[in-house]
């Protein structure tokens, strides 16, 4: 008589097994993510720091800061040429009044000294990159776009479409990340949401109190616009609360992973 044919199956400790390591599996991909967010705003605090540090190297060796120093000097070291129209010697191209401006005193547009700090700095090694500057009032060639502005402007590693962008403020010097949205073809600067509640929190923790209203860090709405925040609710980078916070865990918004921040940080120059 022929035996009956045995069936095999996995057993519940084979089943048990399985899900463990799918479980772990999942935890790990999770955490590298987690880990690999972290780097990026880590290099992304660490590039503020060789900004700082390459601005007071070059000070110290050109007696001026990159993009202000002086007309005759940035001549004199090869660094602009004599009828270069970025460096007359008038507000905001070259002036040596120790601020970074547009093309004009206190001007927040992207010619003049806010272009040419990147062109001096990279010029010179004092950072990695080749960058362009742009004149008093750039023409329709000189347009400024998502495509072409990593020829002007450093982009963060958050992502390509947000970059470091220079600037003074009633006689402060700041950097500020966020994205260039506007094609510029005057000089005027269209700057909105370049980085998440999560990477702005990230980032305000590491220079900062972590806190997007207070201290050398701020939550921005646009350049010279500090964000007051917005009600639960609202997809915002922070809330107005008292004390205001970021926006990192809205689960009725998604805000903390939606770019909806912009950030102004004081520099050490």
């Amino acid at each position: 008589m022929k035996s009956p044919t045995k069936k095999s199956g996995f057993t519940l400790v084979e089943l048990a097994i399985v899900l463990v390591i799918i479980g772990l599996i999942i935890g790990g991909v999770l955490t590298g993510s987690d880990l690999i967010k972290a780097a990026t705003i880590r290099s992304s605090v660490t590039d503020m720091e060789k900004f700082n540090a390459g601005a007071t190297t070059f000070r110290g060796k050109y007696n001026g800061l990159p993009g202000d120093l002086t007309a005759s000097r940035a001549v004199e070291f090869n660094l602009a040429a004599a009828a270069d129209t970025n460096s007359t010697g008038v507000a905001g191209l070259r002036d040596g009044n120790g601020v970074i401006e547009g093309g004009a005193a206190a001007a927040t547009a992207l010619n003049g000294e806010t272009a040419l700090i990147w062109k001096d700095l990279g010029a010179t090694g004092l950072i990695a990159g080749t960058y362009t500057a742009i004149g008093t009032v750039p023409g329709p060639a000189a347009a400024v776009n998502a495509a072409n502005v990593d020829s002007y402007l450093p982009t963060t590693k958050l992502r390509d479409s947000a970059s470091y962008y220079a600037y003074s403020v009633t006689g402060r010097n700041y950097f500020y990340i966020g994205t260039i949205a506007a094609v510029i073809t005057t000089g005027a600067v269209t700057a909105t949401d370049g980085v998440t509640p999560l990477e702005a929190k990230g980032i305000d923790e590491k220079i900062d109190d972590g806190a997007p209203t207070s201290g050398t860090v701020l939550s921005m709405t646009n350049l010279t616009t500090a964000d007051a925040g917005a009600a639960v609710g609202t997809t915002v980078c922070n809330s107005n609360a008292t004390p205001s916070v970021y926006n990192v865990s809205s689960a009725a918004t998604g805000a903390a992973s939606n770019v909806v921040c912009a950030l102004q940080i004081r520099t050490s120059f």
